[in-house]
């Protein structure tokens, strides 16, 4: 692909600080030229939080939107022609991003993303192996094209309008799935949004020292507040 597209990176945001400069950390770090991060926030303002960058857009809503309504602003205010959906809470490695924009490339496809990767619960310091179903993707791990989401944006719900494009997109063959255990780790904490169901037939419990050795590195102990010690 090298650089001939430009991919938006969408971080939606409220009241997670602790988050920011690791999600931000991960977008730098991608190989993946030329690139932008849109933060979007509407909780406290973490403007002292965002480098000097110019690929960095940082927007401020004052009142809290849903889910769904703030993922389509970011899709409406990125200039890229690939969206990346980019968690705050969430560990990209490096490659991430030319790894999933390439897919898009090749497979002729609009959508894709992980059907496993890595979720690590900080609280309790415990580690799973998700491996889904070879046609499904996990949501916070979507990447696709500005294109695909204009003609069916994501519906206006607070929950699962990750889950609305994969489902649309598998329906529509449109869904390229990749296996993505060294790609990403989702965190597990107090303020998720979404619950996490550990399903049997998808989570595996595996150490710790199975999670990839770029996210062990960046690891932080959370404060003994969000522990609940």
């Amino acid at each position: 692909m090298g650089g001939n597209y430009l991919v938006s990176a969408v971080m939606l945001t409220a009241n997670r600080p602790r988050f920011v400069t690791s999600a931000i950390a991960c977008f730098r770090a991608q190989t993946y030229e030329p690139k932008e991060l849109l933060i979007l926030d509407d909780g406290d303002s973490i403007r002292s939080l965002i480098p000097a960058d110019n690929r960095i857009r940082y927007f401020h809503f004052d009142t809290r939107l849903v889910l769904g309504e703030k993922q389509n602003h970011g899709c409406e205010m990125a200039a890229g022609e690939v969206v990346c959906q980019w968690d705050d809470d969430d560990w990209s490695a490096p490659s991430r991003m030319e790894q999933q924009a390439r897919a898009l490339l090749h497979s002729r496809k609009s959508v894709t993303g992980y059907h496993s990767m890595m979720f690590y619960d900080e609280i309790h310091q415990r580690a799973w192996h998700y491996q889904g179903p070879l046609d499904w993707v996990v949501g916070s791990s979507l990447c696709y094209l500005k294109s695909y989401w204009a003609n069916d944006p994501f519906p206006s719900i607070s929950v699962g309008q990750d889950t609305y494009m994969v489902l649309q997109a598998r329906a529509r063959r449109e869904l390229f799935p990749l296996p993505g255990r060294d790609q990403m780790v989702a965190r597990r904490h107090s303020s998720n949004t979404s619950p996490f169901f550990c399903w049997p037939n998808y989570y595996e419990e595996t150490s710790v020292d199975a999670l990839p050795e770029l996210f062990l590195s960046t690891l932080f102990t959370p404060a003994a507040s969000e522990l609940g010690t």
